[in-house]
């Protein structure tokens, strides 16, 4: 399922990040904010580094029982830093562990 409406409201945060109005801990607890009000559910956030070589997904990402995700990436750099930085703000809800089973009816 694709959900335009998410991409643009992640992207908007990623921009805040990129543009030197946030830093990445702001970054990441917006987006905590942004996923538990979308998604009325408790949510896991991860700031991906993607600056030094591809991605590495951590190892409980990786493992997550889900279908659910909203991510949006950001190139930044600190005013500590030299270098430009490159993060994936990933933002999953834990709320949606459980499968939903179907419902069962009675045949007629």
């Amino acid at each position: 399922m694709v959900t335009p409406q998410h991409q643009s409201e992640m992207s908007s945060l990623a921009e805040d990040l990129q543009s030197g109005k946030t830093s990445a801990e702001g970054a990441r607890l917006a987006i905590e904010a942004w996923g538990g009000a979308t998604y009325h559910h408790a949510v896991e956030t991860w700031l991906v580094d993607c600056a030094n070589g591809p991605p590495k997904i951590p190892a409980a990402l990786g493992e997550r029982p889900t279908i659910v995700l909203s991510y949006a990436a950001a190139h930044f750099r600190p005013r500590s830093l030299a270098a430009d930085q490159c993060v994936v703000l990933v933002v999953v809800p834990t709320g949606a562990d459980e499968p939903q089973r179907p419902v069962q009816t009675a045949a007629k």
